[in-house]
């Protein structure tokens, strides 16, 4: 499809002032702006365009937005319109602004973890935005506390489309490797045909990683991550309390999450059971964190400000693992399409492409490690 078909081509730059970047997202940096013709304060997300696989995803992004916004869904960003800025070769996706930001950046201001009340009030309405895209045969395929942005009301909006995939009814489940390391389910890892039940397990661990500030494995670097997912039990609370309250998990949090995180996506719990669990009765809003962020008050322990800062001083920073993780799979498909003379989408789709990917990049961890130990040494 052509770009001109479904994206305007009047300048962009006369119509919207740009403020700040105020974060990144998959393919583009997303900027705070100014509407000269309506005053309002917008977000707009500026991908630059290139023949190939990223313009591709971004058109389809765009598709996405507009046929999910049409919806005027609460639960979802909502999408404005798109412009191609043909002097930059950019597009410019203009989407409502969510003036308290990301899920992590509130976590990170505030310097702590959810607590149990206000986990259940994110996850209780992050279900219902993936329901919605469910009955929509969409996969969002990227869940994680990054993509949930808070509007300046508290409501919980699920952002960035840009590896979502419309199932078809005659072929319900995909097969590529796409995602974020951390977040991604055991099936995906195995090179088998994935559908709904991923993204329940993405918000599963986004669930972790909401009430102890990282997702599990988050320590280790993501290629290696990639494979243990698979290899290891379901992953649980790390602590029996929370680093917040310091109160014991509720029963009925832990069973929440336990069906969840199922190895077996036949066996974990549809969504529409889960928007009806118990643990959901106890959603208590986000006025406590949002306060902290507003009268710049900062609160928790050492211990609780460490934990909510990760994505901000870890090594293997979120941010950049998807990058990481595309650098080694084209490096990877380049020498597959080579060496065998395969079509990319059936390199992509190869069930070795993550044992390819750790072998081809273990070395090096091994060496930084060294390194590393080496220094302390001194």
């Amino acid at each position: 499809m052509q770009i001109e078909n479904i994206i305007s081509q009047e300048d962009p730059k006369v119509i919207f002032d740009l403020l700040q970047q105020i974060g990144a997202g998959s393919y583009g940096t997303v900027h705070q702006a100014f509407n000269l013709e309506t005053s309002e304060i917008v977000a707009v997300k500026i991908v630059p365009l290139q023949e190939g696989e990223s313009s591709i995803a971004v058109i389809k992004e765009v598709e996405f937005m507009k046929k999910i916004s049409a919806s005027l869904h609460p639960n979802l960003v909502n999408f404005l319109d798109a412009y191609h800025d043909i002097e930059n070769n950019d597009l410019w996706i203009v989407m409502e602004y969510c003036s308290a930001g990301a899920l992590t950046d509130l976590m990170r201001e505030s310097a702590r973890v959810l607590d149990e009340k206000e986990a259940a009030y994110v996850i209780k309405q992050s279900l219902q935005a993936l329901k919605f895209l469910h009955d929509q045969k969409i996969l969002h395929r990227d869940v994680k506390a990054n993509n949930l942005l808070v509007s300046d009301d508290g409501i919980i909006k699920l952002a960035d489309f840009g590896v979502s995939h419309q199932l078809t009814q005659t072929c319900e489940k995909r097969k590529s490797v796409i995602g974020t390391p951390y977040w991604m389910a055991p099936e995906i890892y195995q090179g088998e045909a994935y559908s709904y039940p991923s993204d329940i397990w993405a918000l599963g661990i986004t669930l972790i990683e909401i009430l102890e500030g990282k997702p599990p494995l988050a320590g280790i670097h993501p290629m290696r991550a990639m494979m243990l997912i698979p290899q290891q039990d379901a992953p649980t609370l790390r602590g029996k309390k929370s680093k917040l309250t310091n109160k014991k998990f509720s029963s009925e949090l832990c069973d929440f999450l336990e069906k969840m995180l199922v190895k077996n996506p036949d066996d974990r719990q549809t969504i529409n059971v889960l928007v009806e669990d118990k643990y959901l009765d106890q959603a208590n809003d986000l006025t406590a964190l949002l306060d902290h962020v507003y009268n710049g008050e900062v609160a928790g322990s050492q211990e609780q400000q460490d934990s909510a800062s990760v994505s901000e001083n870890s090594e293997y920073d979120q941010n950049t693992v998807v990058q990481n993780v595309n650098s080694e799979i084209n490096t990877i498909v380049r020498q597959d399409q080579q060496q065998q003379d395969l079509p990319v989408e059936e390199v992509y789709e190869s069930t070795t492409i993550v044992k390819q990917i750790v072998e081809h990049i273990e070395p090096e961890v091994i060496q930084k490690k060294q390194k590393k130990e080496g220094c302390k040494g001194q």
